[in-house]
């Protein structure tokens, strides 16, 4: 019997103060939970240093990750419990369902969320190119 996968993305913050290695083990940390299930990895989005809206445990900034996934229900589950208990690495965490009983193949799925990252960094540089010319 095949398992049923869904789309997920998940969003982490973490605090300035923790190393980029640190950070890169917890996040392989939750790649490898992901794959262990049987799912995929589809993209990890970087957004880096961000102003927060308000202060999370002293933090006014954090650094932003989004995780776009395929797997098993279970796993958003233990990828949460995990972040969790690692309240050093990371501040916050959202999990959303982006699509349930996905059928589509894993490489396509790839594509679209390399897609959606470049239309992301394409928007924030036209951002900040548009905040340059207004300011000067």
């Amino acid at each position: 019997m095949e398992k049923i996968l869904n789309h997920y993305e998940m969003m982490l913050l973490a605090p300035v103060s923790v190393s980029d290695d640190v950070l890169d083990t917890a996040i392989s940390q939750l790649q490898g939970v992901i794959e262990a299930d049987g799912g995929s990895l589809l993209a990890l989005d970087k957004w880096g240093s961000q102003m927060l809206a308000y202060e999370i445990r002293k933090n006014r900034m954090a650094k932003f990750f989004v995780i776009e996934y395929v797997a098993s229900a279970s796993v958003p589950l233990e990828l949460e419990r995990l972040v969790r208990l690692d309240t050093k690495t990371f501040l916050r965490f959202l999990t959303v369902v982006l699509d349930k009983n996905v059928t589509a193949d894993i490489a396509d799925l790839k594509k679209g969320a390399a897609d959606r990252i470049t239309a992301r960094q394409t928007r924030e540089a036209s951002f900040k190119q548009d905040k340059v010319r207004y300011d000067s």
